[in-house]
């Protein structure tokens, strides 16, 4: 966690954005298009009094990956295009999602969601707990979310360590599929951080053969 903090830091970036980059690199290396849409969220608190309210205000940002950097990209090289993607994106976090859908008016399908079908998340400390006077406040898991998107990885900070977790619609993916994938994002993340001037291809050609759909299990996966 200290080495991913610390190349994001260098790079004016943050953990969450070398975690996305990760991601990208993945997908991006299964998929074999540059072109890619990625959600993830915004708290939509920027505006002024938002901080005295109760209340959830989340916005959704679509992120589309176009890169444009070498067929064999750095890690530090996409962690640099995420970066400048999020920045833009946050710079318009106020326009609301249903908008962009109506003006981006793309083909609608029942039971899927619009311009986007893959998203990462962030979480504050997942376990920490909320402490408030004369109550006990304890997170509880739950073990078989509702998904509406095919791919979700979610990032949350713990005390000495990023928890990675990789939720998924079991009509998709396998579990067995899932743990490479997510074996990939955290070797691609080992790999920048020692290096992030270093090619990907390698940490990513090691686990490209672990992706065959075998069987549909819990859509939870978690490292």
């Amino acid at each position: 966690t200290r080495a991913i903090a610390t190349i994001a830091r260098a790079m004016k970036a943050t953990p969450f954005m070398a975690v996305t980059a990760a991601f990208y690199a993945v997908l991006r290396d299964l998929t074999a298009t540059d072109d890619l849409v990625l959600g993830i969220d915004s708290a939509n608190r920027s505006w002024p009094g938002s901080d005295q309210l109760i209340g959830t205000f989340v916005n959704q940002l679509p992120l589309r990956m176009r890169s444009s950097v070498a067929a064999v990209p750095t890690f530090g090289a996409l962690l640099e295009e995420v970066r400048r993607q999020c920045l833009g994106a946050y710079e318009h976090e106020r326009l609301p999602f249903h908008k962009v859908v109506a003006a981006v008016s793309p083909p609608r399908r029942a039971g899927r969601f619009p311009l986007f079908q893959v998203k990462v998340t962030q979480q504050g400390a997942w376990n920490a707990g909320l402490a408030l006077p004369d109550i006990q406040v304890v997170p509880t898991e739950v073990s078989e979310p509702v998904m509406d998107l095919d791919l979700m990885l979610d990032v949350s900070r713990e005390t000495s360590r990023l928890r990675l977790e990789l939720v998924y619609r079991p009509e998709v993916l396998d579990g067995e599929t899932a743990a490479a994938w997510l074996d990939a994002v955290s070797g691609a993340l080992r790999a920048g951080a020692a290096d992030a001037d270093a090619p990907l291809a390698p940490t990513l050609a090691a686990c490209r053969d672990r992706t065959t759909v075998t069987r549909p299990v819990s859509p939870r996966d978690r490292r």
